[in-house]
């Protein structure tokens, strides 16, 4: 997922790392976690930047699981450490990063055979794609664009 809304970078004058959820991605965090939450997850597992740990933070409480910091979700990140940590990963993980990682992943995933189900236009903050595997294998991916807004 990509975090929700977290106001306009450009009037943010400190570390854009601890950048905070704005009213409306509070909203949006809510609604992720009531769209997630009943299909099950494994583990939580977010980009270092305050606005991904706090989207994931509704989650987190409903379903008792921690949130783990993954440095290669971090912005300007490489795709192909994500692509390495979603293949590490038991079915059943969310991950949250970034509106430049997670199109890049993407796109690394349809080369590599994945289907789209929905047309993605632009991931936006606060959107989701479920990712379903076969023996291991990235098959199929959902969008949802800003769940409850």
């Amino acid at each position: 997922m990509r975090h929700a809304s977290a106001g306009d970078r450009s009037t943010w004058t400190r570390d854009d790392l601890l950048r905070p959820l704005d009213e409306r991605g509070i909203t949006q965090s809510l609604a992720i976690c009531r769209l997630i939450a009943p299909m099950g997850c494994t583990s939580l597992v977010s980009s270092p930047a305050v606005r991904c740990t706090q989207t994931l933070e509704p989650l987190a409480a409903e379903t008792g699981r921690p949130i783990e910091i993954d440095d290669r979700l971090v912005e300007d990140a490489p795709f192909e450490p994500v692509l390495a940590l979603l293949e590490d990963r038991a079915d059943g993980a969310v991950v949250c990063s970034h509106g430049d990682v997670i199109p890049a992943v993407i796109d690394a995933m349809v080369r590599r055979g994945i289907v789209l189900l929905d047309e993605v236009r632009k991931v936006r903050k606060g959107s989701v794609f479920a990712i379903e595997r076969n023996s291991g294998r990235f098959v199929t991916a959902r969008h949802w664009s800003r769940p409850g807004t």
